[in-house]
């Protein structure tokens, strides 16, 4: 090392004594990073057999949570020979961790090492594009890791702080999304659905996604611009949903991959009854759900800064970290002059109780500028109140600073409040399939109208035409098992209004499909 950087193993010992006490120990289940050039992939293996060499830096990768192959460390101990003096054991292990990262996990096999203040003297080597990490399938990345790796400042010894094991950097940009609507970022969950047709023994089939997640990848699916916000684990869960974001052409910057390995992608099981489409929700406990771990430092604040609408439900209240984080996004998109769009989604077996979630929902009511609830939420937010009387609803729930109430009544249609005007849009009757994710599309259908023209809660006509879009879509969703893969595109949206303007008698347009549907009234024909 450079004059000055010899590094302290009292330091050192320091920094691994403060480690929680799950990373000084082996795990029972853990992590291994393959980097063979055939296999850039994630793998989650059995616990593997103690080791028998006595090498002193793979037993600091042990100790640190850290099950690298062998001849992983090996080559890296071969490359790094004896030219840097000064650091022991655990150091050594730190900068093969970090060097593994960089080399297996870049797909054209260049690799390097971080080059800051602490490893300054090692050779940095460009590094080269693209890179992956995947599963099944690859995650391409548009960007070098270099931009999105933290940089952890040395303590006074010259150590970096190692709290925590390192993380996967940041999952890159997505490029694809649309230039012309004002950006949607939704901040929630991503999380893998179990359902279970009828009975829980009866047969099940597996969705991805999650509400929030929905609403970003309905958006971009009918043209718009969306971002997530979430945290994953780095398990296969996790890097699929990831995977399906991109997929979608959603932003995924402000993604966060949690290491840990008591940390898990959060897993939901539905019971769906044939009867009357019931819908009972379970979710998993343990391990602990990456969702729930997402720290305040972890926030994207540049992509909340170029933000048009800001995206929110309410499970982000349920847990104390998250919740820490959640607020400090809520109130930074509002100082950047966000559309704050709340969605509760009341879960109510997340909850301790009925009372603790209409609290925990209420106590961010006031910083919406749009909410959409549904008719069936309203009965537990309304004591002793009506969800279809207006006056009970514009007393109990309309705030002043509120732009846009929405309240959902399915097939019924909904029910719209602003400062100036009050309405009801009426629904479409189509046989339902599954519900799934129908409050989500329509969602979808309304937030890419806001970012296209914010200021249609000033014109009911405008405003009532985006809610007629918004039905579509929900109704599209209803008549298709799945949930993203069911999301329409405006291109199925807008055939549908056609198809509905016909059997109302309307003139066929000779213009294009989004002309004849806005131009010649096919939204009003049926509101």
């Amino acid at each position: 090392m450079g004059k000055g950087k010899r590094r302290s193993k009292t330091a050192a010992a320091a920094i691994y004594q403060s480690l929680p006490p799950q990373h000084k120990k082996v795990p029972s289940k853990t992590v291994e990073i393959s980097g063979d050039s055939d296999d850039h992939s994630l793998h989650i293996p059995l616990p593997p057999s103690p080791s028998t060499s006595d090498c002193p830096i793979y037993k600091q990768l042990i100790k640190l949570g850290f099950y690298l192959k062998r001849e992983k460390v090996d080559d890296c101990l071969r490359q790094l020979g004896d030219s840097i003096n000064g650091l022991n054991d655990l150091e050594k292990a730190d900068i093969c961790y970090r060097k593994f990262l960089f080399t297996d996990l870049n797909s054209c096999g260049s690799g390097g090492l971080v080059d800051d203040d602490n490893t300054h003297t090692v050779q940095a080597p460009p590094v080269s594009m693209p890179y992956s990490c995947s599963f099944d399938t690859h995650i391409q990345a548009s960007n070098g890791f270099a931009g999105n790796l933290r940089n952890t400042k040395a303590n006074k010894d010259g150590v970096p702080p190692m709290s925590r094991p390192y993380k996967l950097p940041d999952f890159p940009v997505t490029e694809g999304y649309s230039k012309t609507s004002g950006l949607v970022v939704c901040f929630g969950e991503l999380l893998i659905y179990y359902i279970y047709i009828h009975e829980p023994s009866g047969p099940c089939r597996r969705d991805l996604g999650g509400a929030i997640a929905n609403v970003a990848v309905g958006i971009s699916k009918l043209g718009g611009s969306s971002a997530f916000m979430s945290k994953v684990g780095a398990d296969k869960a996790g890097y699929l949903l990831v995977d399906l974001l991109k997929e979608n052409n959603v932003d995924t910057s402000g993604m966060r991959v949690d290491f840990d390995y008591n940390v898990s992608t959060k897993l939901a099981y539905v019971s769906l009854r044939a009867d009357d489409d019931v819908r009972e929700w379970s979710f998993s406990s343990t391990p602990v759900a990456a969702n729930m771990l997402l720290y305040e430092s972890e926030l994207d604040r540049k992509l909340i800064k170029k933000a048009k609408i800001f995206h929110y439900g309410s499970i982000g209240l349920i847990y104390e970290q998250c919740k820490t984080s959640f607020l400090a996004a809520l109130r930074f998109a509002k100082t950047c002059d966000c559309i704050l769009s709340y969605d509760p989604k009341l879960k109510l077996a997340l909850w301790p109780s009925a009372e603790v979630a209409r609290e925990g929902i209420m106590s961010i009511w006031n910083l919406a500028d749009v909410i959409k609830i549904s008719k069936d939420e309203i009965t537990h937010l309304i004591d002793a109140g009506d969800p279809c009387d207006d006056d009970d609803v514009i007393k109990k729930l309309f705030h002043p600073t509120l732009k846009l109430l929405i309240v959902t009544g399915g097939s019924e249609g909904c029910r719209y409040y602003t400062n100036d005007f009050k309405g009801k849009v009426r629904g479409l009757n189509v046989e339902p399939v599954d519900t799934t994710g129908a409050g989500d599309a329509f969602v979808s259908g309304i937030l890419y109208y806001i970012a296209s023209d914010p200021s249609i809660f000033k014109d009911e006509k405008r405003l009532r035409k985006a809610l007629y879009f918004a039905s579509v879509c929900g109704a599209i969703m209803v008549t298709q098992r799945g949930a993203i893969s069911a999301l329409p595109t405006k291109d199925d949206v807008l055939q549908s209004v056609l198809s509905i303007a016909a059997e109302h008698g309307a003139k066929r347009p000779k213009t294009t499909k989004r002309d004849a549907a806005l131009q010649h009234g096919a939204f009003g024909e049926s509101v």
